[in-house]
């Protein structure tokens, strides 16, 4: 009898033994599930914010950056001084462009441009949003008036080499723009939004002078 008490014992220890091993088993697999889950919803997120964050800071038609991320850029980098290029330009009759072809091509225009504008940023490391409308904004810094001029006028030949046709346009035969331009040492995004005026009035020489061409302005604020 006694033997046959141990031997229950026996048996009832290692059954809870096993029990015990199963239930921490199955637990360290839910848990070891959980993680999976958890940490793939995390991953979920992260890239959800991920996307929620470019669409806020991009224009959702050309995918340039928007004004209220160029605002937040500058904030950014104006840390320090800066001798700084501000282009600004426009499509040229480009209202007489939507009038005639309709809107929906209009924005195939805009989105051309922005493919030649991201070139730029890829490939010479510059800042470029669309400012409003058919108005850009491009941004170079540590470049010498000599580079900028370059730049200027390597992005009017590049917006000229796409060829679309713009039957209504006033100086071409093609989807051409003007642009304006100023180089300036910046330290402050209050001086940098004077110095985008000074661009600015730089478009409307380029504009007054004929159109498709850049024209650069070298008025220092006071």
């Amino acid at each position: 009898m006694i033997l046959i008490g141990h031997i229950l014992n026996i048996s009832f220890f290692w059954t809870f033994i096993i029990i015990g091993a199963q239930s921490m088993y199955k637990q360290t697999e839910k848990n070891y599930k959980q993680g999976l889950l958890l940490n793939e919803q995390n991953e979920e997120l992260i890239a959800m914010n991920q996307t929620l964050e470019f669409y806020a800071n991009r224009d959702p038609l050309t995918r340039l950056a928007n004004r209220y991320y160029l605002e937040r850029h500058m904030n950014k980098v104006l840390t320090e001084k800066w001798q700084m290029a501000i282009f600004i330009f426009d499509i040229d009759s480009f209202k007489m462009y939507n009038d005639f072809y309709g809107h929906p091509q209009g924005d195939k225009v805009l989105q051309a441009v922005g493919e030649t504008l991201t070139h730029f940023v890829e490939e010479k490391g510059l800042f470029a949003c669309r400012y409003g409308g058919e108005e850009f904004l491009v941004v170079g810094l540590n470049m010498s008036e000599q580079d900028a001029a370059m730049i200027a006028e390597e992005i009017r030949l590049a917006i000229e080499a796409l060829q679309i046709p713009h039957e209504r346009s006033v100086v071409a035969p093609y989807v051409t723009i003007s642009l304006g331009y100023v180089v300036q040492e910046v330290e402050s995004l209050e001086q940098f939004e004077k110095y985008i005026d000074l661009a600015d009035q730089a478009l409307y020489t380029a504009k007054k002078a004929g159109r498709n061409q850049t024209a650069f302005l070298s008025k220092l604020l006071s």
